[in-house]
């Protein structure tokens, strides 16, 4: 075992100049001397949570696994531990708990969050599925303005909104889109001055209230004075401030625009990506150095997927704004996958692989085989992305009435829940996208139609005094478990059209009257004893309604009365009712609280009845041979805290003897007739707010209320399930209701909409154990098993420990993390494992070696994590876990980016394959190759080739220039030895679906045995840039077939059309000056720099504006270019005057020839942008207020050399382009990964 305090020569050369290099740019802290110190330190740190007198003993195995090339903690690790901020996980699972998700508050609390992690170096996760899908928003919003003391520093940048951009490595000056800076003494005495207070927290919490208060048309002015200047030390993250200006540009005009935008309810998930939590990486210094990095997931059911596909197009982020700090991928299902099979290249996911051939992303996520695969599936629910929703068809009760779902679509309102009113976090219903829908039927009728993953409120006990309940999703419900209904006991009636006069007439002629259609007439019929009095109260009802001199038609036989009115019929016809349609109708279920009420006792006068004695029960009943006025009575009276039992077929159909009217009867063919029941205390209720009119049924209904008997039974406002069934696949809706989470639908109590996908706070916690050093020559009887399985224990252990010493920024991280204890350990050095074995990568023989190894490393890693469980105690959810052996962690394994940390080791990624035998490398001014070790070791092997022979041994400066002209490959090349061919392939040597067999085998053997200690695999399918589209949906059939979870692919070249870092003269290319502009003819002073050719080429946009007086106008704004450059400007509008259109005219013309004549086009967006004109909109994700305000809109966006073509360029400055691996992106040259 190596000596901790040993620095001998022989274990520093075990890293070479380069990883030397790397870990001083990235992980040296204060106090490491070399490479060697940066180990003890980190070894010192974990093994502190060890008993006293073992840890010296874990202090020293730790080290010398590091030291030896073993293993490697994650960067995170190895850059923290034992520093002041102390955090060393990678990558956090964020939400915006505690906010209600979807709102503007959780989408700030949510920013917050990434902004406290990010400071302290950790990654972010975040799935976009609450965000309501984007919608227009032609609303006003307020004026942000933004002013700093002359005396602040960075005074002059905060002025013009010059900062450090952090994502391309040099200042830039970007102005601002929504904010306008204003000069201290400017400041209007009427606006009030808020002061940003200088941390994290205090900064996002003023972006956010700004948000507010734009969104609520309030001007906001923010003082950013007391932020600390740029560079200044920043306690806790070990690093520096990004300085005010950045805040100024990246957040608060960033978050400005997304007010503009209509915030969380209209703004989309993609445009709060790009405006909310893009800047927020953007603009943090990731450990006070690099910006931060994050993994964004959105559900393919959800209805703005499209946008999302393309968000991170390169004319989209140039023209709308940049997303590079996160990686993008679509969370697809087991049915999705296969309704695409199927359907062969169409629909999404030949958007999603048109789009990731054209640049990297979006990944794929197979959400349902990561759930298979989650054993806390059953008590924390599944790691997803879909919203729980029900149809447009469902009846909601609002504060203005009941309401069907798709008429509540983007319109806010108040939900009546369990009788008391709330407000919604969300602007109304938004939809979610087409999905499957079941049916669900209680045994006292009720009904609803929603998705498998809503929850209901299932009844866990009930007795006569006791009622648990928890919510639970239906796709876990049975038949026979029962589930709450709505009490709307003692709700306050609502207002809305109709009266308590209009709803009895209309249920009285729904009930037992008719129509006479050929003199548009209504017609009541009253029978019996009672007709006289009902004659009597009806003719007063349509008198006080139509007056004494309406016309009314009394006619009468030996059985009934008739009244007739062709005022009554207007008024049927005015909600729905018709002749042929004598029915409950949408219009009159909307109707108002004394229209219902007024509505039912009609209806009952007419058709009900009392029945039953204290015996034999007590009942008030409507019977019907309409089935669906049934269902809707039931609701309606359900509103009213009536809850009654609708039952079919109570006669079936048939011929029955009946009445004729005459005063005989005869035979009528009858429909089955169907019966409503309300019973127990629900009788009182309905006698309190609906009653009887008719003399006979109320005296029943009162002696009965009013008799000597027991107290009527409590209604419990619980049901039975006895029926789910499949009902098709349907647009379905979501909505997110304040406190209670909860609506009334269709009278079953449901959930509220918008569930967190993914368990919040859950942190990487990696690391990686190198496969190669277990290897000592060909064949797998030459792989170290006993000590590789005896590291891979140390390993855990070592990971287990990260968890006890970390520092989390934020505490529900803290939580969750501990709740769980998940795991990362994963492989790198694989390729380079393979090829020493002598298997190649592309083969059956070297798959099945790897799912051996992989295999052991599951075993030996499940066997640490159950004995750290008998030592220290299992995971504490364990007990809520689908697990039946206690271990201490709920996952183990990963194969997460091991980027610059394998650099460090010197070996390959993760489970990529080798990416090329060499790259350039930046040493001064020069670039020098840099040979895979591997490479160098096998060549040598052998003798040198006559042809590359340099005094004996091999010319190593001719090899490179022939592997270098066969596009990186040794493949092909007859002077390389054929043993070295047969194994050494590189990236691109290997098929598309080799590489996803070797994904396949590393996860299957992953998931092997049960156990489920395995999360994801992180690879990049690597594509020459001649592949196609159909490549690229290939690669995603085969990794859903393979068992994937998961898969990245990557064309060569997709986001820069250059050979990457096996090309000295690309590199070269990227140092050279930026090419000089297009020749321009000599020209005397005061003449045009252009000649106007008879035809240009440019674009015309169409804006749509809102005037001052809130008439909406169309404008056409056009920019040609010559050379590269804009020469001319129109600007049209589609209505208006002579005046209007000649000012248009003259202002195009001014700024057209002020460019002709050399003025740059920068100089001209600065002196019209922000320009008032009364008028507001938005354009190319710009708020503007003019004509003048477009036309610097649209000089700004019309750039034709775009500069996110240079994306791949390595931030750190180094010369070198970065690589797409494990799906991340690294920097060969220096080091350099997005992913740490």
């Amino acid at each position: 075992m190596t000596n901790l305090k040993a620095a001998s020569p022989e274990v520093l050369a075990r890293f070479d100049e380069h990883a030397v290099a790397i870990a001083k740019r990235q992980y040296f802290q204060p106090g490491d001397e070399d490479v060697l110190g940066m180990f003890r330190r980190v070894a010192a740190w974990v093994a502190s949570p060890e008993a006293e007198g073992e840890r010296s003993r874990y202090e020293a195995r730790f080290y010398d696994l590091m030291v030896s090339k073993r293993f490697c903690p994650g960067g995170r690790v190895l850059a923290g531990a034992a520093t002041g901020h102390g955090n060393v996980l990678n990558c956090f699972v964020q939400d915006g708990s505690p906010e209600v998700v979807g709102t503007d508050a959780w989408v700030i609390r949510l920013a917050t969050k990434l902004a406290l992690v990010t400071k302290v170096g950790g990654g972010n996760g975040l799935c976009l599925d609450p965000l309501p899908p984007k919608r227009p928003f032609t609303r006003p919003v307020g004026k942000l303005y933004l002013t700093i003391s002359p005396a602040h520093p960075d005074y002059a940048k905060v002025k013009t909104g010059t900062y450090m951009d952090l994502v391309h490595g040099k200042y830039t000056t970007k102005g601002y889109r929504c904010a306008q800076f204003l000069e201290p003494d400017e400041v209007p005495s009427a606006l009030h001055v808020t002061a940003v207070g200088d941390s994290v927290e205090s900064i996002w919490q003023s972006a956010g209230e700004s948000v507010t208060k734009l969104l609520a048309g309030e001007d906001v002015l923010l003082d950013l004075s007391k932020l600390r200047a740029e560079g200044t030390p920043v306690k806790g993250s070990g690093g520096n401030s990004s300085g005010p200006s950045s805040f100024a540009v990246e957040v608060f005009d960033n978050f400005a625009l997304w007010a503009s935008l209509g915030g969380a309810a209209h703004a989309g998930p993609v445009a709060t990506l790009r405006y909310i939590f893009a800047p927020t990486l953007r603009v943090i210094r990731q450990g006070g150095t690099r910006r931060g990095a994050g993994m964004a997931t959105l559900s393919v059911t959800h209805p703005d997927i499209e946008d999302f596909i393309t968000c991170k197009d390169l004319s989209r982020e140039q023209t709308e704004g940049d997303i590079s700090t996160f990686n993008i991928s679509v969370l697809v299902s087991d049915a999705f996958m296969e309704r695409a099979k199927r359907t062969l290249s169409s629909g999404v996911l030949q958007d999603i692989a048109d789009h990731a051939w054209q640049t990297g992303e979006p990944g794929l996520i197979f959400i349902d085989r990561i759930n298979a695969f989650n054993p806390m599936r059953e008590s924390l629910g599944e790691i997803k992305a879909t919203n729980p929703c029900v149809t447009a068809d469902t009846w909601v009760l609002t504060q203005l009435g009941a309401r069907r779902v798709g008429d509540l679509v983007g319109k806010k309102f108040c939900a009546v829940v369990d009788g008391k009113a709330y407000g919604l976090t969300s602007q109304g219903f938004w939809s979610t996208g087409v999905k499957p829908v079941f049916k669900l039927r209680t045994k006292r009728g009720f009904e609803l139609r929603l998705t498998g993953n809503h929850k209901l409120k299932k009844v866990l006990r009930q007795t006569r005094y006791v009622q648990d309940a928890v919510w639970a999703e239906l796709e876990s419900l049975k038949v026979g478990d029962r589930i709450l209904l709505s009490n709307h006991r003692g709700v306050a009636p609502w207002a809305g059209p109709g009266t308590f006069a209009e709803g009895w007439l209309l249920g009285a002629l729904i009930g037992d009257g008719t129509f006479a259609e050929d003199k548009r007439r209504a017609c009541l019929d009253f029978w019996g004893e009672s007709r006289a009095t009902m004659t009597e109260l009806a003719t007063a009802m349509l008198r006080h309604l139509f007056g004494a001199n309406t016309s009314l038609w009394v006619t009468q036989t030996a059985e009934k009365t008739r009244i007739a009115s062709d005022d009554l019929y207007e008024l049927a016809a005015r909600y729905g009712l018709r002749p042929g349609y004598k029915t409950l109708t949408d219009a009159l279920e909307e109707g108002s609280f004394d229209l219902i009420c007024g509505l039912l006792c009609g209806l009952f006068d007419t058709d009900g009845s009392v029945q039953g004695n204290q015996d034999k029960g007590f009942s008030v009943r409507l019977a019907q041979s309409d089935a669906e006025l049934l269902v809707r009575a039931q609701r309606m009276l359900a509103r009213l805290g009536i809850v009654s039992t609708r039952y079919e077929n109570r006669r079936p159909e048939g011929w029955r003897t009946l009445p004729d009217g005459n005063g005989g009867s005869r035979a009528y063919r009858c429909r089955a007739e169907h019966e409503l029941v309300i019973s127990c205390d629900n009788l009182a209720v309905f006698a309190a707010l609906v009653g009887f009119e008719e003399p006979a049924k109320r005296q029943r209904l009162t002696a009965h209320l009013n008799g000597e008997h027991k107290a009527l039974d409590r209604e419990r406002f619980s049901d039975e399930i006895v029926s789910i069934s499949p009902d098709g696949e349907e647009e379905v809706f979501d909505v997110t209701v304040e406190h209670v989470h909860a609506f009334d639908a269709n009278g079953l109590l449901a959930h509220n909409c918008g569930e967190i996908p993914l368990f919040p706070g859950e942190p990487c916690d990696l690391g990686a154990i190198n496969l190669a050093a277990y290897v000592t020559g060909e064949g797998l009887e030459n792989f170290a098993w006993d000590a590789f399985r005896e590291d891979v224990r140390t390993c855990v252990r070592f990971l287990d420990n990260v968890l006890e010493v970390n520092r989390f920024a934020l505490e529900d991280n803290r939580a969750m993390s501990m709740k769980l204890r998940r795991l990362g350990l994963g492989i790198m050095g694989l390729a380079d494992a393979l090829i020493k074995l002598g298997y190649r990568y592309d083969t059956d023989e070297g798959r099945a070696a790897v799912e051996a190894i992989i295999t052991a490393m599951r075993e030996s890693a499940t066997e640490a994590s159950r004995a750290l469980a008998e030592e220290r105690g299992a995971f504490p959810e364990f007990g809520k876990s689908s697990l039946k052996t206690p271990r201490r962690n709920v996952a183990l394994l990963t194969v997460a980016p091991t980027g610059t940390t394998s650099m460090l080791m010197g070996v390959s990624s993760g489970v990529e394959p080798i990416f090329a035998p060499f790259i350039y490398r930046k040493i001064g001014d020069t670039y020098a190759a840099l040979i895979a070790p591997l490479f160098k070791e096998m060549l040598e092997q052998h003798p040198p080739h006559p042809d590359y022979e340099h005094e004996g041994a091999w010319d190593w400066e001719r090899v490179v220039e022939a592997v270098q002209a066969n596009h990186g490959s040794v493949q092909g090349l007859a002077f390389i030895p054929e043993a070295v061919k047969r194994v050494l392939v590189c990236a691109h040597d290997i098929a598309p679906e080799d590489h996803v067999k070797m994904q396949g085998a590393v996860q299957r053997a992953f998931d092997a045995g049960g156990e489920m200690v395995a999360n994801s695999i992180s690879k990049t399918i690597n594509l020459p840039n001649k592949a196609t589209v159909a490549d690229v949906y290939s690669a995603y059939s085969m990794a859903f077939d393979v068992g994937c979870k998961g898969i990245t692919v990557y064309r060569d070249g997709s986001r820069q059309f250059q050979v990457l870092s096996t090309s000295k003269g690309a590199s070269e290319k990227q140092d050279a000056a930026t090419p000089p502009a297009p020749a321009r003819p000599e020209r005397l002073p005061g003449e045009p720099l252009f000649d106007r050719p008879a035809r240009l080429v440019g674009f015309t946009d169409n804006v749509k504006l809102t005037m001052s007086n809130g008439e909406k106008r169309s404008f056409y704004i056009t920019v040609n270019t010559q050379d590269g450059l804009p020469t001319e400007v129109f600007i049209q509008s589609g209505k208006g005057g002579e005046e209007i259109m000649a000012d248009s005219e003259a202002l195009g013309r001014l700024v057209s020839i002020a460019l002709q004549y050399g003025v740059p086009a920068e100089a001209i967006v600065k002196t019209l942008r922000g320009i008032n004109g009364g008028m507001y909109g938005s354009y190319q994700g710009r708020m503007v207020a003019s004509k003048a305000d477009l036309i610097a809109v649209a000089l700004e966006t019309a750039g034709v050399e775009n500069p996110l073509h240079a994306d791949l360029r390595c931030p750190e400055g180094c010369g070198g382009t970065l690589v797409r691996e494990e799906g991340c992106y690294k920097c060969y040259t220096c080091g350099y990964s997005k992913c740490g």
